[in-house]
C-alpha cells in the first residue's frame, strides 16, 4: 500500500512539474513576442516621416504593423 502511494505522489508531482515548465515556456513565448514586436516599432520609428510614406504607412499603423493587424 505504502508503494501505491509513493507512485501516485510522484505521478501527481510529475504532472505538477510538466505544467510548471509548461507555463513558464509560454511565458518565455510571449516575452520573445513582445520583444519581437518593440524592436520592429524602434526600427519604424528610426525612419523618417517622408521614408514610411514611400513605403504607404504612417506613424499611426507602426502599432497595427508589429502586431501584425496591419490591413490596407
Amino acid at each position: 500500500m505504502t508503494e501505491l502511494a509513493l507512485v501516485v505522489s510522484k505521478t501527481l508531482w510529475s504532472s505538477f512539474v510538466s505544467f510548471f515548465e509548461k507555463i513558464v515556456a509560454q511565458t518565455e513565448e510571449e516575452r520573445q513576442i513582445r520583444a519581437d514586436r518593440a524592436r520592429i516599432v524602434e526600427e519604424l520609428n528610426a525612419t523618417s516621416d517622408r521614408e514610411l510614406a514611400e513605403l504607404g504607412f504612417s506613424r499611426a499603423d507602426l502599432p497595427a504593423i508589429a502586431n501584425g493587424t496591419y490591413q490596407r
